[in-house]
């Protein structure tokens, strides 16, 4: 069964209008990607804009005649005001210091009665399965002490933001996509083609985990890691290994006051 990306969600499409929107704004871009599916959702004639501060991920991407990819930070969009009929950002909110003043600089650039949108994950209530014992809690705590500065739980928050950004026409819906290793098979999950080994996930964060842990402490992460791998291999060898986790992803979104529905 083909992947399914957890981070967009079923009905994303209807959700954002997407048919109606001929100038789009991804805040937050990464390599453009997801800016790319969005325009791929819009009319024909549509144009899409992926903003991003990450110059060397930007680089991972490749603008393209209806595709922008531009270096720039969230909090000072070089974008006129009134421009974009949709402007969304993804996994991005979370990880800001001030996330009210990226959002101000969303519904400054949208038209009026444009939308305005977010994806934000709720990782604090993840919830799952694992035939590993303490595989899935070892996974959380990786992700505490690799998230410094992001706030896991800001899902939630997303629609008191919304409101005090004077967005109006505020909805929101919560999808909890299933991330499933292993044999078992869920027609809406978004299957890991092979398990993943938390050594390398420990190795993968040199530079977040180093200041926080001392020496004796990454030692000590580094055998959970390798003892859970060990079980975990055995298992996969036996066919016998199995996991599924699921987070709540909240998709939020609003209206700039002061007119019609854009592209309408």
């Amino acid at each position: 069964m083909p992947d399914i990306d957890p981070m967009i969600p079923p009905g994303l499409v209807d959700f954002l209008d997407l048919g109606f929107a001929r100038r789009i704004v991804d805040v937050g871009c990464g390599s453009g990607s997801f800016t790319s599916y969005l325009l791929g959702q819009a009319p024909p004639t549509a144009v899409a804009i992926g903003l991003d501060i990450n110059r060397a991920v930007l680089k991972e991407g490749r603008s393209s005649k209806d595709v922008r990819l531009m270096l720039a930070a969230a909090e000072q969009i070089p974008i006129l005001s009134d421009w974009s009929d949709m402007v969304i950002c993804r996994r991005l909110l979370m990880n800001l210091p001030k996330p009210s003043a990226a959002l101000g600089e969303m519904v400054r650039i949208a038209k009026r009665g444009g939308l305005v949108a977010a994806i934000e994950p709720d990782f604090l209530a993840e919830r799952g399965h694992s035939t590993v014992p303490g595989e899935l809690e070892f996974l959380q705590k990786l992700l505490l002490l690799t998230s410094k500065g992001s706030d896991l739980g800001f899902g939630p928050k997303c629609v008191a933001l919304f409101k005090e950004v004077g967005l109006s026409e505020i909805e929101a819906l919560v999808h909890s996509p299933v991330t499933v290793s292993g044999g078992d098979s869920f027609p809406t999950a978004h299957c890991e083609r092979s398990a993943r080994r938390l050594v390398e996930l420990v190795t993968k964060w040199p530079i977040e985990l180093e200041p926080r842990l001392g020496k004796a402490d990454l030692d000590a992460l580094m055998k959970e890691a390798r003892d859970l791998d060990r079980v975990r291999d055995q298992q996969v060898r036996d066919a016998e290994y199995a996991s599924a986790s699921s987070f709540p992803l909240w998709m939020v979104r609003g209206r700039k006051v002061g007119g019609m529905n854009a592209g309408r």
